[in-house]
């Protein structure tokens, strides 16, 4: 079962900076120079953080194509940041294509499991991402294709992918959490006011890994960014069958917060 069901457009072969990471800005908007007079408005405080980090991208995407992976990953990991802390809501893509050029950086410089994690997350940020993105980084992006595939079987050595009905599987035991810290920053949302429910869904995998997470409901983008940075330290005792083998598991975590008591998850 998907956890993914956007199409993957293979980004019409679009390489980073790319994704169309800016097509979604007014048309002219990555140029100064004659600007119509719709683009000559001041544009608004969401839009020009947009493009602002937009162009960081298209910076951070020079130095993956020239292999300085440790610079590459860092400038990632503070587009993320700094998007997040700034804008409440929306950046998607923005957010994705900084998590997949982290990804690519972080494979780059030879730490496998970091990088799947982030190439991973990128495509619940934005789906549109696939595995034809990553073809012009050779070997480094090679190794993130199946990350960036829809979750199936065959990514699990074959094993089926349990997915709960009503909560239970008969004939397999869930996975239980042994590592969890909490996805939620009750201090942030307490001072922020923020209610609502927080639920992120993933696959436990053989090793009790988080893999595949996918932001099923979200709070607000620092709120969700949280989430997957504490999520990414979660492991589990496996799912497993009756007869005690283990079998990757469809699991979802929540969170119920009211502006004066976040509650537990």
């Amino acid at each position: 079962m998907p956890l993914h069901t956007t199409s993957r457009r293979t980004a019409r072969l679009l390489t980073l900076p790319l994704l169309a990471a800016l097509a979604w800005l007014p048309s002219g908007a990555a140029s100064a120079q004659q600007p119509s007079k719709a683009q000559a408005q001041q544009p608004s405080p969401a839009m020009q953080i947009l493009t602002d980090e937009a162009h960081r991208l298209q910076a951070n995407d020079a130095a993956l194509r020239q292999q300085h992976w440790q610079a590459a990953a860092d400038e990632a990991a503070r587009i993320v940041e700094d998007t997040v802390d700034k804008l409440n809501h929306g950046g998607e893509q923005i957010i994705g294509v900084a998590l997949l050029q982290r990804a690519l950086a972080l494979s780059g410089l030879g730490k496998m499991e970091d990088a799947r994690w982030y190439a991973e997350l990128c495509r619940s940020y934005y789906p549109a991402i696939g595995p034809g993105t990553v073809n012009p980084f050779g070997d480094t992006g090679a190794a993130l294709k199946d990350a960036l595939e829809n979750p199936t079987d065959e990514l699990f050595d074959g094993a089926h992918i349990v997915v709960p009905s009503g909560g239970s599987a008969p004939g397999v035991t869930p996975p239980a959490p042994t590592v969890n810290p909490s996805l939620v920053d009750k201090d942030a949302a307490e001072q922020a006011g923020v209610q609502g429910q927080l639920a992120v869904r993933f696959i436990v995998d053989q090793e009790g890994r988080p893999r595949y997470p996918h932001l099923d409901q979200g709070l607000n983008n620092a709120l969700d960014w949280h989430a997957f940075e504490s999520l990414k330290q979660w492991r589990f005792t496996p799912a497993t069958k009756d007869d005690g083998t283990k079998v990757p598991y469809l699991f979802t975590a929540a969170v119920n917060l009211t502006p004066s008591q976040p509650t537990g998850q």
